[in-house]
């Protein structure tokens, strides 16, 4: 591979973009550590929700920030070469990320760094889209050869998720643990971190 460094200006700006990822009621589980030419991810388990008890859902929170930071780094003209896992005594060292200069950048590569800074969450339920077909034309179009895997169910088993996401809905309405902390991280007094008050169904 290229020996070319980095500068650590570019670094900071793409782990500054990767932190604009969704994760959990928006805790951002995930610590960076950049160490001589490698940046290093790792799960942050004071920001692991108490009702998360397996941190898988924060674990998906910090892959979500770790392709945000691929994507920002295309941007900027460099290849991120990713060892997920990369110490076996440490389950929350989840990336270690080597960087080489990208053969080019593509119109591509910058709008979809782009879009990071225009991402925002609503939390209000979906309506179906008018055209679905037209709808996963677009997503497997834009899926390309992406790191990306989309499963799509087939008409006949939609009833059956229809059913579990209510029976999950019923199930949190009285888990305790989720409900305070959706309490907690909705509470008015950091406004640079966990869900706006307004936006959470708790403010007025």
């Amino acid at each position: 591979m290229p020996t070319t460094m980095v500068d650590n200006t570019v670094i900071e700006d793409a782990v500054r973009a990767a932190c604009r990822a969704p994760s959990l009621h928006n805790s951002q589980p995930w610590s960076w550590l950049l160490d001589g030419r490698r940046l290093q991810l790792f799960l942050d388990p004071s920001r692991v929700m108490s009702s998360d008890r397996s941190a898988r859902q924060a674990v998906m929170s910090c892959g979500a920030a770790l392709d945000h930071l691929r994507v920002a780094m295309a941007a900027a003209g460099w290849q991120c070469h990713i060892e997920r896992f990369p110490d076996p005594g440490n389950p929350d060292h989840l990336a270690s990320i080597l960087f080489t200069a990208a053969a080019s950048v593509t119109d591509q590569d910058r709008r979809w760094a782009e879009a990071i800074w225009t991402r925002h969450t609503d939390r209000l339920p979906f309506t179906g889209p008018a055209d679905w077909h037209g709808v996963k034309t677009s997503l497997v179009a834009a899926i390309g050869d992406a790191p990306t895997q989309l499963d799509i169910l087939p008409d006949d088993a939609r009833p059956q998720l229809v059913y579990a996401t209510r029976v999950a809905e019923s199930l949190r309405l009285y888990d305790i643990p989720y409900q305070d902390d959706l309490h907690w991280w909705a509470a008015p007094f950091e406004a640079e971190e966990g869900i706006p008050l307004q936006r959470s169904g708790f403010g007025r």
